[in-house]
């Protein structure tokens, strides 16, 4: 049993104030002190491994862009020469389409006949090369989003705030299943292995959501 150093109060051993004055008990401030030191290196812990971990996410989804970009585009060749004799000129836009077709005279029927062969067989070719950049595009454009989310979350969840932490988990998910509905065909690159590269982002920031829940729901 202690006594209350001002007034003399009996106190328990575990008071932390003494109940008749109000008076700190001697030893439990510095005990209450050290343990908010604890907890608030303890989030602040989480929370750095939680940013790291979302700039590391990133970074892999920006290189599993790239990667699916070499894996899945197709060089669109070139529609064949102009007739010799004719100075003409064809210019293609970013999907290999002809753009414009300039010449110094009237086209043969058989040059005709050519370029429309082509164009049916480079038809599906440049088709899944524009699904292709729409699938990157949506999918390294989401990235940027949960990585400014991610950002945003460990801020709140410095105040203890969860919502935003959720909203970027999701939001992780969602991002390499946009790229994988826009072009189905991403899952054959798991048959080598090296499409798993498209899960790791998303398990990271899994991660990262965690440490930040945990965070948030730490009382200094």
């Amino acid at each position: 049993m202690k006594y209350c150093s001002k007034c003399g109060n009996e106190l328990l051993d575990e008071a932390v104030i003494c109940p008749k004055c109000g008076c700190p008990v001697e030893g439990s401030t510095n005990k209450a002190d050290s343990t908010t030191k604890i907890l608030k290196a303890n989030k602040h812990s989480k929370i750095t491994s939680a940013i790291i971990l979302n700039i590391v996410a990133f970074v892999l989804s920006l290189v599993a862009c790239g990667v699916f970009w070499m894996l899945g585009y197709s060089t669109v060749k070139e529609a064949p020469a102009m007739p010799i004799g004719n100075d003409g000129k064809i210019t293609y836009d970013i999907f290999g389409n002809i753009q414009d077709i300039k010449t110094a005279g009237d086209l043969e029927e058989e040059y005709q006949e050519e370029l429309e062969a082509w164009e049916n067989e480079t038809a599906e070719m440049r088709s899944d090369n524009q699904k292709l950049m729409v699938a990157i595009g949506a999918w390294g454009g989401l990235s940027i989003v949960v990585l400014v989310l991610g950002i945003l979350a460990a801020k709140k969840a410095k105040q203890g705030q969860k919502k935003l932490t959720v909203a970027y988990m999701i939001t992780a998910v969602v991002a390499p299943v946009c790229a994988l509905l826009i072009r189905p065909d991403f899952v054959v690159a798991f048959v080598c292995g090296i499409g798993l590269i498209m899960l790791v982002p998303p398990i990271l920031n899994m991660i990262a959501g965690g440490k930040l829940l945990q965070a948030a729901s730490i009382n200094e």
